[in-house]
């Protein structure tokens, strides 16, 4: 089967280049809380990545590139735990990643690691 692009492909397309614009605007602006904004930057790249991957696969193309398969697939795992911690660093003055956060990146950790 020959890939081809679609007219809601194409929107999901420039959907996840716009996210990406974003992700690099919010990484590289120095006003405000810098650490929220790259956290959200972070968020907002990674969800962009997985558009991506969702439109190579309507699209067929993963068929042409079978080793980017499910490259993403344990983002999934992240997209929660990114937006507490963004949550966390608005509302909280200090707040510092320790060992007690980093629980939340467990089933992350697992997904990865295929345990």
């Amino acid at each position: 089967m020959q890939p081809s692009l679609n007219s809601w492909s194409l929107l999901l397309l420039l959907a996840a280049a716009q996210g990406i614009f974003l992700a690099l605007v919010l990484f590289t602006h120095r006003r405000g809380n810098q650490r929220a904004n790259r956290m959200l930057a972070l968020l907002v790249f990674l969800f962009a990545l997985r558009l991506l991957e969702t439109v190579a696969y309507w699209t067929k193309y993963l068929l042409v590139f079978p080793h980017a398969w499910l490259s993403t697939g344990a983002l999934q795992f992240l997209f929660g735990v990114l937006l507490y911690f963004y949550a966390k660093i608005l509302t909280t003055a200090h707040f510092k990643f320790r060992l007690r956060t980093a629980w939340h990146l467990l089933p992350f950790a697992m997904q990865t690691l295929g345990l």
